[in-house]
């Protein structure tokens, strides 16, 4: 009987941190101004001639999904990848920036405007 409470107890635990892993490994892998909407979660990570977007999936259907990213009023469409739930997608772009500003990471369905996707936080570059 107290194998069997402590390989609960250890399982229990092991659920545990695997539901914290994947904001976890996000922010370690340097992706920030993450934002939860409603169907998944949009991250991105500024790099010296790069920005990466990333998607979290997590509802509605699969889509087609449009990449890019703004920084001050300027919007940059990136590549379209198709997106399932439970799937997640980054996709690089070329960083067309002036240093100091604000950027934000972008998702979009395909054929909708860049502008009107789901944002990321702000992220300072």
């Amino acid at each position: 009987m107290r194998k069997q409470a402590t390989v609960l107890g250890l399982t229990t635990a092991i659920a545990a941190i695997a539901l914290v892993a994947p904001a976890t490994a996000s922010a370690a892998a340097g992706f920030t101004g993450c934002i939860k909407h409603t169907n998944g979660t949009v991250c991105a990570r500024v790099n010296a001639t790069t920005v990466d977007v990333r998607y979290q999936k997590t509802g509605g259907s699969t889509a087609s999904t449009t990449f890019g990213y703004r920084y001050g009023s300027v919007y940059v469409t990136g590549p379209t990848a198709t997106v399932a739930v439970g799937q997640t997608v980054t996709k690089t772009m070329n960083l067309k920036k002036k240093s100091g500003t604000f950027l934000q990471g972008i998702v979009a369905s395909a054929g909708t405007n860049i502008d009107h996707g789901l944002k990321t936080d702000h992220i300072r570059t």
